[in-house]
């Protein structure tokens, strides 16, 4: 039997080529930020704040090394002057710092269902925070519906108490996990969200118990097989 093998139009390729490549390279700084952290502490036991340390110097060099490719482009020069390298640092660095402090410290309103949880979210492993911030650029409706949790908060749900479940606060002084509402959204968008926080190294389970939730989670060093 013989098959048709359709090449790619020049759309779609101009579409691959101007479009998509962009978008990626735009991600990689932010996937390195948070993947790396999480690859580090997972794998190699590192400190919570010296891998995000090493993993934010890496992301922000890159995103020098972006910013002084297109100042090129734009200027049509083979190099930009150690003047305008101090300039663009200092930009890029406030930048940077503004968005990771700004996901480290801040949640929205509407992105939490009741008050309390606003005030665990500092209480969040800033692995977990991180990524559920950078998610709420795209995700605005994105709502956390649990955080932090103590062994008589599953008796008052009418559940077994559980050991060490990660809702707990753990060793690292953080809680490592927290559930995101499914229900009112479409089945793609809740498939999207938990191949987010997979492909940046958590678990997302979606699971009942205290109702259907996509719970997510960041596994212990100690303890790689919890979710």
């Amino acid at each position: 039997m013989a098959y048709n093998i359709h090449t790619p139009s020049k759309r779609t390729l101009w579409a691959l080529k101007y479009l998509l490549k962009p978008l990626l390279l735009f991600l990689l700084p932010i996937y390195l930020l948070i993947r790396g952290s999480v690859f580090l502490y997972q794998y190699y036991e590192w400190n919570t704040w010296i891998a995000l340390g090493l993993t934010y110097i890496i992301s922000l060099f890159l995103c020098l090394y972006y910013t002084s490719f297109l100042y090129r482009k734009v200027l049509r020069r083979q190099y930009i002057s150690m003047r305008e390298f101090k300039i663009t640092f200092f930009i890029m660095t406030g930048l940077t710092l503004f968005y990771c402090g700004a996901s480290l410290i801040t949640l929205p309103i509407k992105n939490h269902k009741v008050s309390e949880i606003r005030k665990e979210y500092t209480s969040l492993h800033p692995f977990l925070r991180l990524g559920v911030r950078t998610l709420l650029w795209i995700d605005r409706d994105l709502l956390i519906t649990d955080a932090e949790r103590a062994p008589e908060d599953y008796r008052k749900m009418g559940l077994p108490s559980k050991k060490r479940s990660l809702h707990y606060t753990q060793s690292t002084g953080y809680v490592h996990a927290m559930d995101i509402r499914v229900s009112d959204r479409w089945w793609i968008r809740n498939r999207l969200v938990q191949l987010y926080f997979w492909t940046l190294g958590f678990n997302a389970v979606r699971h009942g118990g205290t109702g259907d939730h996509l719970h997510i989670s960041l596994s212990l060093a100690e303890r790689p097989e919890a979710w």
